[in-house]
């Protein structure tokens, strides 16, 4: 069996970690498997990227290009939120790759529209790592659920019109759909619950899969020898937090970590005993009682392993999350992790 792997990276967030992971483990397994992606970040040899300057050029200007119909809504949050009319000519690779499955993954930022999905000749997979294959936009709906019966006046856009671009891109995607070979898989089965509450994808066949990863890499460590390979103090308490622009996305509870870390210290708790160590962000200035340790963005995956194995604890404060690959790692790690009760995390 040909099995093609579409993901915008094969390192940038839980999602390109998951689509990475599991093409190697097919790889391993004498699957036929090619991963496709539109942002390069490892040096695998076997993963398709574009190559020629153009391409490079084009592939970072697609989520630009994407975002311009937001532009209607100047008064809309921050928060992620895709169009995927842009058409990026990956649905003819795809076509003329001629897989027998072709396994999606995070498609947005331009790498493949909502029509080109539609379009596909042969059996399709997707892997939701969010909520957007089923509401008008949004890949994160938190309490919101007009996605159900429509969307329109999106909470996100900050639109009072029952008719925005979220309902008409909700029908977009219905039309575009409707008639597809499409098995839907979550990673978890709070995602599973939501996206079967909307009638884009209600009918498809759903199954639940969590993410895999290689406990040969995720094991238990030496915390002091961990450390040691960081540069982070040995004798300091070491609470771990970190994701994909850990800092500046609202989503991944920074702000609610701070009042966590302010209330700690107000307890007595003297800034010599505890260290704060982040990753996904770097060193920039931050209002908190502890010192901390920035450790920039990691793709290398022993070195992930040994930032939670340097760790006393992980926190991942996300106000809305799937089943992140974060807190498997860490508890595979034997590093415990406390969350809110959110999403999929439980």
């Amino acid at each position: 069996m040909k099995i093609l792997l579409l993901s915008r990276s094969d390192a940038e967030g839980g999602a390109g970690k998951a689509a990475y992971r599991l093409f190697r483990g097919l790889r391993a397994g004498g699957v036929d498997a090619t991963l496709k992606v539109q942002k390069l970040f490892r040096a695998d040899p076997e993963v398709v990227s574009p190559v020629s300057k153009s391409k490079r050029m084009l592939a970072l200007l697609w989520p630009y290009l994407d975002e311009l119909p937001l532009k209607c809504y100047r008064s809309r949050s921050n928060k992620l939120w895709s169009t995927a009319l842009v058409r990026s000519g990956t649905a003819s690779y795809v076509r003329n790759f001629a897989p027998d499955v072709a396994h999606l993954h995070w498609i947005n930022g331009g790498l493949l529209s909502t029509r080109g999905i539609g379009r596909l000749r042969c059996p399709v997979v997707w892997t939701l790592h969010d909520s957007w294959a089923f509401t008008g936009g949004c890949h994160n709906h938190y309490d919101c659920v007009r996605y159900a019966s429509s969307c329109g006046r999106c909470p996100q856009l900050n639109s009072h019109s029952e008719y925005d671009l979220s309902r008409w891109l909700w029908h977009h995607k219905g039309r575009q759909w409707g008639n597809s070979d499409m098995t839907i898989v979550t990673p978890s089965q709070w995602l599973a619950n939501a996206a079967t509450q909307s009638s884009l994808l209600r009918d498809k066949r759903f199954e639940v899969l969590p993410n895999g990863l290689d406990t040969g890499v995720f094991k238990p460590a030496n915390n002091l020898y961990a450390r040691s390979l960081l540069n982070l103090p040995p004798d300091k308490t070491l609470i771990l937090f970190g994701a994909l622009n850990a800092v500046t996305d609202q989503r991944k509870g920074f702000a609610q970590l701070q009042k966590a870390l302010r209330v700690l210290a107000a307890s007595g708790v003297s800034p010599d005993s505890v260290g704060l160590v982040v990753f996904g962000a770097t060193a920039t200035w931050v209002d908190l009682p502890f010192p901390t340790y920035f450790l920039g963005t990691i793709h290398d995956e022993p070195l992930m392993a040994a930032a939670y194995s340097a760790a006393d604890v992980f926190v991942l404060p996300s106000l809305s999350d799937n089943l992140p690959c974060t807190v498997m790692e860490s508890m595979a790690c034997g590093t415990p992790c406390v969350a809110f009760k959110v999403g999929g995390i439980p």
